[in-house]
């Protein structure tokens, strides 16, 4: 009966479902071979200059070098190619007949070498004027950063240039250096790249070594065509030829039918993939570039294939083939999965060779990657750095690193990202849309499953619910000399340093590379959290002009001086809270230094995470000689109950603690399952705070706690019966204080019978919020009311419901009241072991089905985890009725799947508000249906 509530709650608080990403039985089956390239797993160690990959029969190096044509110098003439060695007009010769007697005088040999035929390999690593990169872990023990930095095998996708300016380019380049074409024909397409991993670096370094290949073979399997040949006009063939062409072509070539049906079948495999292997939100996404499906119907349509594409494909491919891999493997941290290191050894030898199911390490990596990928294509030789070389610079991006170019007459900055986080605007349309799981928490954060990007590689529990590696792309022909340089990013330094900031920097270096560093170096002084830093600068055609646009790179010299005296102050430190005077770090509140008895001369404080109205922090301070963390939450006058909760009966000056009493009620019965409350009230400073156990959720290290599932844990939590309260002589239905489902408060007030209090204080209550929100709908009012009368007794009343264990009626228990796929994970609390945990509670004593009711409708918890769960904790009686009564036959067998509506598959990507009402409507016409008193 608890889905009815949610329904109705989520409509009441403006949530969004989430469907949790779970491994089924169809991530064992062979995937398709449309699109496979080999892969190996891996290595532990960083790789040399070049990277071994493997492609169909092929092996070949990555490169990360570039080839070129050595300059011609001024001072060997001699060197160079001078022509024939005649001096015989054109006029004046004969043709070579086979039929003459006499033989044609052989070319006297070339005196020298021709330096324009040399061609180099130039390491890009090493190519300190042209490239620079610097990276570093900040005070982190790990980094979790990387890049990657060379050139690809694929087909140019630069528009061509008019033939003007092609012959007047090509004169105007005598003499000087040019890039030397790639294998293809076409001039290199140079590729440069940034991964941030989260949770680990196994996903960041498979970026590294895999990604460019994944768009090497998604161009060779879609077969881009280049941009720099046309097709001929006369004649019968149609095979592509080299030409110039008078005026501006499409930068992409039609493509044949041939191609275009290859598209369709790829990009069609690729969707149906996605569909089986994950579903939830892939069920309905629409890739962008995917063009072909939508006009497959119609045969006079020939859309060309585009680089866009062929990155939206090797992006999705990659992702796919990653987080299928991690779900073939063992889940390190499953106590259940536990056997010898050498289980699968024969002999002494391995039974199992890596393979691309190795993906990432031995065992289930849970974590994820950004990825921001710059791609450059010249129309000719001459490469993208030569003042007079115009390009086109093509950017795929997913998470919050960052890619920026520096406008050479302006100075200024231009991004060519965004982040992909729950706040933007793209993004909440996006997910709102497609997947609708666009939610606020307990404590009024918005969150996607716990991350702070909605877009990213990996992060498989969050796949259904929308966190998708779709790259966002975008595409910029460059003029020549109209960029300095390119920076790519990742947002150790980002989110220190503005756009601005970063180009300025940069501007002050002589070369790349020291821009690199630069940048590197004073993001790591001033930053207060100590993340990992990197960054790659590209140098492109206004280089040498770099510091003339604008006011240079004095614009922001006076805030950057500031924030290196301010990083050099001995009072602030990264031991002391003297915050007052910092615009960007929160001073530590003297009413929370007072509840949790800290010197402040011993504390810190740095932002954690955040969202909503809420502000989140993170504090350490010395305690008995020992660091001590605590995670801190802060708001205005708006989350007073949220925070504190309010006595019924009481003055609003005279509160209890809301969420500490949550958190401990929970903590009481298993310490291990969630983080202890500290200390609540309100700010000297106006608002009101809460202090708990810091709570990290991407513990790196280790050792597994108590060795509990999260079935187990809640087993015992929904099996121990909820403390007397003062003034009653047994345990109550209800809690001491308000809670907040949402941001919607809960009427907590006791009742000694469940079904009483699941009618009254759930269902009644609900609907008034509704009302008070939406306005009242008759027939919604008439429904709650018929439920609350005719089947919640039937269902729900005593002497009928009855304890699976005692037989007798069922008893108050602690019910986390909020627990969804978002609420939940593997973390550490304060310095202890990795253990399952909850968060963000709305707790309060109930019967322990109603807790189904959200974790159905959310998804998540599959079949696996309920039959463990009721391993511990028997179901309740009648049995037969249980599934009417959480609906939880979509986690199990869905036996008799007719008889209720899959509730938390109806409408839960609908838009905010309309839909849910709609989905509670139809359960509870069902359920009338089946137990009201017309059926009795």
């Amino acid at each position: 009966m608890g889905f009815i509530f949610t329904f109705l709650g989520r409509s009441m608080s403006k949530r969004a479902p989430a469907l949790q990403y779970h491994v089924t039985k169809s991530c064992e089956r062979a995937f398709s071979t449309t699109y496979a390239p080999s892969r190996h797993c891996i290595r532990n160690y960083r790789p040399s200059k070049q990277t071994l990959i493997s492609q169909e029969n092929q092996r070949r190096w990555f490169h990360d070098y570039f080839t070129t044509h050595l300059p011609s110098s001024s001072l060997h003439p001699d060197s160079r190619s001078m022509g024939p060695h005649h001096k015989l007009p054109r006029s004046a010769s004969t043709p070579h007949t086979p039929g003459s007697n006499r033989s044609p005088a052989a070319a006297p040999p070339m005196i020298g070498t021709s330096r324009e035929l040399t061609v180099v390999r130039i390491p890009l690593r090493s190519a300190k004027h042209h490239f620079g990169v610097s990276v570093s872990r900040g005070t982190r023990s790990y980094n979790e950063d990387t890049y990657q930095a060379g050139t690809l095998e694929i087909p140019a996708f630069a528009k061509r240039a008019p033939v003007s300016l092609s012959r007047s380019g090509a004169k105007a380049n005598a003499g000087g250096a040019t890039s030397a074409d790639s294998a293809s024909g076409d001039p290199q397409v140079f590729y440069f790249g940034v991964f941030d991993g989260h949770g680990g670096n196994e996903c960041s370094d498979f970026l590294r070594e895999e990604l460019h290949n994944y768009v090497e073979s998604a161009a060779g399997s879609f077969e881009l065509p280049s941009s720099l040949k046309k097709r001929r006009k006369d004649g019968d063939s149609n095979e592509p030829v080299s030409g110039e062409s008078e005026g501006q072509d499409d930068a992409a070539s039609t493509s044949a039918p041939s191609g275009r049906a290859k598209a369709i079948e790829l990009e069609k495999s690729l969707i149906a993939e996605w569909k089986t292997t994950v579903g939830g939100y892939f069920r309905r996404f629409k890739p962008e570039y995917f063009e072909h499906l939508s006009s497959a119907k119609d045969d006079s349509s020939s859309k060309p294939i585009s680089i866009e594409t062929v990155l939206m494909y090797a992006f999705l491919k990659a992702d796919l083939d990653f987080i299928s891999a991690q779900a073939r493997k063992p889940d390190a941290n499953d106590t259940n999965t536990d056997k010898p290191l050498n289980a699968d050894d024969i002999l002494g030898e391995p039974a199992h060779r890596a393979t691309k199911d190795r993906i990432g390490g031995p065992t289930r990596f849970a974590g994820g990657s950004t990825a921001s990928v710059a791609m450059i294509s010249t129309p000719s030789p001459t490469p993208f750095w030569h003042p007079a070389s115009p390009s086109a610079l093509v950017v795929a991006h997913v998470g919050d690193t960052r890619i920026l170019l520096c406008e050479t007459v302006t100075g200024l900055a231009k991004p060519m990202t965004t982040n992909h986080h729950p706040s933007s605007p793209i993004e909440g349309g996006r997910l709102r849309r497609y997947a609708a799981t666009f939610v606020t928490d307990s404590f009024g954060e918005e969150r996607m499953s716990g991350l702070a990007n909605t877009r990213a590689f990996g992060d498989m529990r969050s796949k259904r619910i929308g966190v998708s590696a779709e790259p966002e792309i975008r595409r910029i022909e460059i003029g020549p000399a109209e960029y300095s340089f390119m920076v790519l990013v990742s947002d150790g330094v980002s989110g220190t340093l503005s756009d601005q900031e970063i180009v300025d920097v940069v501007k002050e270096a002589k070369t790349p590379e020291q821009g690199a560093q630069d940048v590197v170096s004073f993001a790591t002084e001033i930053s207060r959290e100590g993340d990992n830093a990197t960054c790659l600068v590209v140098r492109l055609g206004g280089w040498e002009r770099r510091m003339e646009g604008g006011m240079g790179s004095m614009g922001t010299k006076e805030v950057r001086d500031y924030k290196k005296r301010d990083a050099m102050d001995p009072r602030r430190g990264r031991t002391a809270v003297a915050f007052v005077h910092s615009d960007m770090t929160p001073k530590i509140d003297p009413a929370i230094l007072r509840a949790l008895s800290l010197d402040a001369s011993t504390s810190t404080i740095s932002r954690h995470g955040g969202g909503g109205f809420s502000e989140t922090l993170k504090i350490s301070s010395t305690v008995d000689g020992k660091t001590k963390s605590y995670f801190v939450k802060t708001g205005g006058k708006d989350s007073e109950v949220m925070f504190t909760g309010q006595v019924r009966g009481e003055s609003r000056a005279d509160t209890y603690p809301g969420e500490h009493t949550s958190l401990n009620a929970i903590h009481s019965v298993v310490p291990s399952l969630c983080p202890q409350s500290y200390a609540h009230g309100a700010l000297d400073s106006g608002g009101f705070f809460l202090a708990t156990d810091f709570l990290d959720l991407f513990p790196r290290g280790g050792q597994p706690g108590s060795g509990q599932s999260l079935a187990q844990k809640l087993a015992k939590l929904h099996s121990t019966r909820a403390p007397i309260p003062d003034g009653y002589d047994k345990p109550q239905f209800g809690f001491p204080v308000t809670t907040c489902c949402g941001d919607t408060p809960q009427d907590n007030s006791y009742k000694s019978s469940w079904a009483q209090f699941y009618a009254d204080n759930r269902l009644r209550h609900i609907l008034r919020k509704g009302e008070e929100s939406n306005g009242t709908n008759k027939e919604l009012k008439g429904l709650v009311e018929r439920v609350a009368e005719e089947v919640v007794p039937r269902l729900l009343a005593d002497g009928h419901l009855r304890d699976g264990e005692s037989g007798g009626n069922v008893r108050p228990v602690v019910v986390h009241g909020d627990l969804w796929s978002g609420n939940h994970g593997r973390g550490r609390i304060g310095e202890g072991d990795v253990e399952e945990v909850v968060y963000d509670p709305s707790a309060f004593w109930g019967h322990g089905e109603f807790e189904a009711g959200i974790m159905g409708m959310f998804g998540g918890f599959g079949g696996a985890f309920w039959e463990e769960y009721y391993r511990f904790k028997k179901k309740d009686e009648p049995v037969e009725e249980w599934e009417d009564r959480s609906n939880e036959k979509d986690f199990g067998e869905r036996k008799h799947a007719d008889e209720v509506p899959r509730y938390h598959h109806l409408n839960h990507y609908a838009i905010f508000g309309g839909g849910y009402k709609n989905g509670a409507t139809r359960i509870m016409k069902s359920l009338l249906q089946k137990y009201g008193e017309d059926t009795a």
